[in-house]
This record gives C-alpha cells, structure tokens and sequence, in this order.
C-alpha cells in the first residue's frame, strides 16, 4: 500500500497545537484504511474516526425528540453538536422536512436504548437551553459522525470546534454518493447564476470563481460573475482561502446568507466550512472510498 500523504489544504487549514495535528493525522489515515474495505459505513464499528473526550459516561436516555436532540433520565436535554438533522413536524409529522423521520429512526438505532458517553468540547447550551455535544454510543461509535455519514443530518459549525473536519468529510461522502438527505431535489445547492433575491436563511451556493478582487478592506470571489463571497481583510486568514487568481475556474460550494449590496448578491464568511472547494473534496475523497458499495 502506497504511503498516506497528508492532504495539503488540510496542513494549510489547520492551526493548532502538535497534539491536535496528530489527531487530525490519524483521523485522516484511518478513514483512508477502512473505507475501501467496508460494504456500508451503516454497518462498520471501526468507523469512530472523530473520537471526542467524552467527559460524562454511563448516561441514560428518556426520550428522542429527533436526528440531533435528545432528552436525558435526568431531564437534561442534549443537542447533538457540529449536525443538523431536518425537522420534525411534531403536530403534523407528514408535514415534516424530507428525511426528519427517518433521521430519527437512524438516531433511534444507534443508541439502541443502551447508556451513551457525552462530550462537550468546551461548549455549554444553546439558546434553547441544552446541552451541545458529541455523543457516543454503547458500542463506541461517534453518533454525530455517523449520522452524517448516513446522510441523515448536515453539517452545522458555529464557531469553532475541534472535530469539524472530520465531520465535513463525513458529510461529503454521503453527498457524493446522494443517500439520505442528498437523494433529495431540495438538499442540492442553488445555483449561483438563479439567485435572484436575498437569502436570509442558510443556504448552498453552487458556481465557479470568474473573478478575484482584493479591495481596501475586503476579498472577494465571485461566483459565475453573480454572487460575491467575501471575507474581510483582518479575517482571512481565518478562512483558509487562496487571495489570488489561482481559484479562478474552481467549482465551489458556498454556505451561508445571501444578502444584496451596492447592486451584488454576496455572501460573507466567517468560516473555513463554509467553502467546498469541489475538486480537492472529491480528489480527498477518492482516498477514503465511498459510503456503499
């Protein structure tokens, strides 16, 4: 087997500390070994790729609301952090999002009535009030990953956490192959030249970067010359993007609101996730095989 090269735009992205790289490391190569050899993600133990620090074991559940929210014996509610799984209609369950029910039977069978494991990654509640974290099953597997490897959830970074990487290439394998979620009209992306108004809720942007323009204050990629992706000066280097014309005839897909400026559709980032850079993820995913067979 040849050796495993470290992807180059994930060294670039990544700026922590030696022992996260070696994480990030390992995480990589695993998802690499495996994947050629399993006939479904669905039905693979060894696919606890993105182990969090579960600082609280041995926790039982009471009830499950839907793919990403659970409530605890103890009445503690836990919200399934860096995942999003469409919503459930609870008055009109056939009114539900495409997938929500399904969502939750897959998240029914992965914990299985058995004690979970939970880790925080040094967040606290959400708005809501509950618990955000990464959950692990019985058996050990990182249900959140899972989740989006099954196409039953999407990817959901605010702010940061240590894992999201690795989420993202679990979500990408189930977009590529269009299970779950992503065998659905409604979960592709829009396409950059049929935006016509403002978008205040999150949305997928598809189109190629026709233009690069660096202003006093701001850098822009523009997308089939109709929606400008920007990102200020002060936080680019957060995003992780190239500031030059190199990206130009890429296929991106971008995350995120779209409002309107001075005459242009844009789209700020705050976020390395919110820009798929099309060629390098399924390039990167050819490495680690598909979700089936």
């Amino acid at each position: 087997m040849a050796p495993f090269l470290y992807p180059d735009f994930v060294i670039q992205s990544i700026k922590v500390d030696e022992t996260r790289m070696q994480t990030c490391i390992r995480v990589f190569c695993l998802l690499c070994l495996i994947g050629p050899f399993a006939n479904t993600y669905a039905a693979t133990p060894h696919m606890l790729a993105c182990p969090p620090i579960t600082q609280r074991t041995n926790l039982t559940i009471q009830q499950i609301h839907d793919g990403d929210t659970v409530t605890l014996s103890n009445g503690e509610r836990i919200r399934f952090l860096g995942i999003n799984a469409p919503e459930i209609n609870h008055d009109v369950p056939a009114r539900s999002q495409p997938f929500a029910l399904e969502a939750r039977e897959a998240l029914t069978r992965l914990l299985d009535e058995q004690s979970i494991s939970v880790g925080t990654d040094g967040r606290g509640v959400d708005r809501f009030g509950r618990t955000l974290g990464h959950v692990v099953n019985f058996q050990g597997v990182n249900v959140n990953q899972q989740l989006l490897l099954e196409g039953m959830a999407r990817l959901m970074v605010i702010d940061d956490f240590d894992m999201w990487r690795c989420y993202a290439m679990a979500e990408w394998l189930a977009r590529e192959q269009r299970i779950g979620i992503w065998s659905h009209n409604k979960a592709h992306p829009v396409m950059a030249q049929s935006i016509r108004k403002a978008h205040r809720k999150w949305i997928e942007v598809s189109g190629k970067v026709t233009h690069f323009e660096r202003s006093s204050s701001n850098l822009w990629w523009v997308l089939d010359d109709t929606v400008w992706v920007g990102v200020e000066l002060a936080q680019a280097d957060s995003v992780n993007l190239p500031s030059d014309i190199s990206v130009i005839g890429e296929q991106w897909i971008v995350r995120g609101t779209v409002h309107k400026s001075y005459g242009k559709f844009r789209m700020r980032l705050k976020h390395p996730s919110q820009v798929l850079r099309v060629e390098e993820w399924q390039h990167w995913a050819t490495q680690v095989g598909p979700v089936v067979n």
